[in-house]
């Protein structure tokens, strides 16, 4: 258009290139890409009118050309650019499944599933389907504790339930593991009120609930700890 062309092609028919002076310039069709006609430029200076006008020259044309010839293999490049890219780019890599939290996710489910059997049928949880779901719970190494691991190991399976008190800023707050995963922490409460004797059963207060595993602990006096303990082992073990 900045030097006085005027480009038109209509459905179902050639692509028209006119100039200035309305002479049709020829083209041709490539793969759905309009393109000047290798003769063209002959064509151009044979005819008196392009001679004596003077507007187009045979300079012209073939610069004329070469920015069509430059416009299709740009769009070439394009294409197999991003075909190729597409091709070669990894795929977008997953978000890392942490296998503790699906392991507690799983606990929880199966703690949601009990509570709701024995609200329904209005009985208490039993100490086998406790055991079942601790089975399930995924516990992280735990390298608190150093006054009731073992001298000859530097972390525990343990963690905590409820209300955590934090030394380092003195904060008092929910435990993380209740947070994330309360049905868990439920199933465990509801099976300690059904479970705890009679004669404590109004009596027994607590804010926190500690889950070992597979660690037989020191002789320890819990430095916190106010009032009295209730403490119930599963599983099938020695010691």
């Amino acid at each position: 258009m900045e030097r006085g062309y005027s480009f038109v092609w209509k459905d179902g028919q050639l692509p028209k290139l006119t100039k200035r002076d309305g002479t049709a310039v020829p083209l041709d069709v490539q793969s759905y890409v309009s393109m000047l006609r290798n003769d063209s430029q002959q064509a151009y200076s044979a005819r008196p009118s392009d001679a004596e006008s003077g507007e187009l020259s045979k300079k012209e044309d073939v610069a004329i050309k070469q920015e069509f010839d430059h416009d299709v293999k740009l769009e070439e490049i394009k294409t197999v650019t991003a075909r190729v890219d597409r091709e070669v780019r990894p795929a977008e890599t997953a978000p890392e499944v942490d296998p503790i939290n699906v392991d507690r996710t799983k606990a929880c489910e199966k703690a949601k599933e009990i509570l709701l059997r024995c609200l329904a049928g209005s009985r208490r949880v039993e100490d086998y389907e406790v055991l079942q779901r601790l089975q399930l719970w995924g516990f992280k190494n735990n390298s608190n504790g150093k006054n009731v691991r073992p001298d000859s190991v530097d972390h525990i399976m343990s963690d905590t339930l409820g209300v955590i008190h934090l030394p380092d800023t003195g904060a008092t707050l929910l435990s993380p593991s209740s947070t994330k995963f309360p049905a868990f922490t439920k199933l465990l409460a509801a099976w300690c009120y059904q479970h705890v004797p009679d004669d404590h059963r109004d009596k027994f207060v607590y804010s926190s609930i500690n889950v070992n595993k597979n660690y037989a602990g020191k002789l320890h006096r819990d430095r916190v700890n106010v009032g009295s303990s209730f403490i119930k082992a599963f599983g099938d073990f020695r010691g």
